[in-house]
């Protein structure tokens, strides 16, 4: 891939990352090709699980905050679970997740 591309790709991804809270939905990217990603996703949701229930329990943010918070951290999962899968085993050489729905 070329370097221009991976900077575009990084651009973009930083962009939409600041502009998140915009949306009224999110979409989450599971990779799910071997028992790692499996464990992965495991984990990180278990973690999601656990902030969603802090930020609920937070009587200092209003709704809008709440809201805003629990989709960046959304967000950071989706990333997270695409930037894991990419950086360990997967048995296609090459393969990785970017435009996977």
């Amino acid at each position: 891939m070329a370097y221009d591309t991976k900077v575009k790709e990084f651009q973009n991804r930083e962009s939409y990352s600041r502009r998140v809270a915009g949306g009224s939905c999110n979409r989450i990217t599971v990779p799910m090709l071997c028992n790692d990603h499996i464990k992965t996703t495991m984990i990180q949701f278990k973690e999601v699980a656990k902030t969603f229930e802090n930020v609920l329990a937070n009587k200092s943010m209003n709704q809008f905050q709440k809201v805003s918070y629990c989709k960046f951290v959304l967000y950071q999962l989706h990333r997270n679970l695409i930037e894991t899968a990419d950086e360990g085993y997967s048995p296609i050489k090459g393969l990785d997740f970017r435009g996977c729905r």
